[in-house]
């Protein structure tokens, strides 16, 4: 009987204390500094964001990292200031300035970069970041989603998907980069991969020749679909005559960040339509 009371006890008490978050290890840094948006996003989704303390200007998610003092933007970033705070760590990825990480790291500043390119890397980097942070990994929170999401599509049709992240002149994700992934992933083709470069430029005829059964834009054109449907070489697609030009808030479609989730979760739902 005493066993019972014991076993009843002890799930009580599990029970309403509920599951406390993770503590940093002893010799986590306290103070970080993120100059990506990306990375911001992975520090706060990994249980850090009370510990930054300087952001750039495009760090814009989650809603609360607008607290955090702004230091400008990687390219008229305020560096004394970054020196002046003190940091334990500066999270960087590749798109900063070589010169910018230099000159941090010649003041004894630590810095650490990243450069997730696939949806793989956006889970490695979650946990690597953990990792400085000094705590668990938290990749396994998506992974299972985000394996079982791509199970699900790869048998799917292999439609022709056309990813555009600026349209002057138009350009768009070749193969070596996490848009190029994420269509291939949810079992489409990523039409910048007939293309050279990471991130190719074509013209509206390039567009025309590609003939992409979808085509997807970001938000920030602030054009409705009719009017994407009237340039030139978009006109003459499939994805214009079939009514399959989408519109994708910019993050989501160019930020290599957890909510890459999201992203797969949108553009699966596009190309199963």
């Amino acid at each position: 009987m005493k066993k019972i009371l014991s076993v009843l006890l002890l799930a009580f008490m599990l029970c309403s204390c509920g599951v406390q978050p993770a503590q940093p290890s002893a010799n986590a840094p306290e103070k970080i500094i993120s100059l990506s948006p990306n990375i911001t996003e992975i520090v706060y989704f990994v249980g850090a964001g009370d510990r930054l303390i300087g952001r750039t200007s495009q760090c814009n998610y989650p809603p609360e990292v607008a607290k955090v003092e702004s230091l400008g933007n990687p390219y008229a970033l305020k560096i004394e200031r970054v020196v002046e705070l003190l940091p334990d760590v500066v999270l960087v990825n590749r798109l900063v300035p070589l010169d910018v990480i230099n000159k941090i790291k010649s003041s004894g500043i630590r810095v650490e970069t990243f450069d997730p390119q696939t949806v793989n890397d956006v889970l490695d980097t979650i946990d690597k970041v953990a990792d400085i942070c000094g705590l668990p990994a938290k990749s396994q929170e998506l992974r299972p989603e985000i394996e079982s999401l791509h199970k699900e599509t790869a048998k799917g049709s292999k439609k022709l998907v056309y990813l555009e992240i600026w349209d002057n002149p138009p350009t768009t994700f070749g193969k070596n980069s996490l848009g190029a992934d994420m269509v291939r992933w949810v079992g489409a083709e990523n039409a910048g991969d007939r293309l050279d470069g990471d991130f190719p430029t074509l013209s509206e005829e390039a567009i025309a020749g590609l003939d992409p059964e979808v085509i997807i834009v970001p938000e920030s054109y602030k054009k409705t679909v009719a009017e994407i449907e009237k340039r030139q070489g978009v006109a003459k697609t499939r994805a214009a005559k079939n009514g399959s030009i989408y519109i994708m808030n910019d993050d989501l479609l160019m930020r290599p960040s957890p909510r890459v989730l999201d992203a797969l979760k949108i553009i699966s739902q596009i190309v199963g339509k």
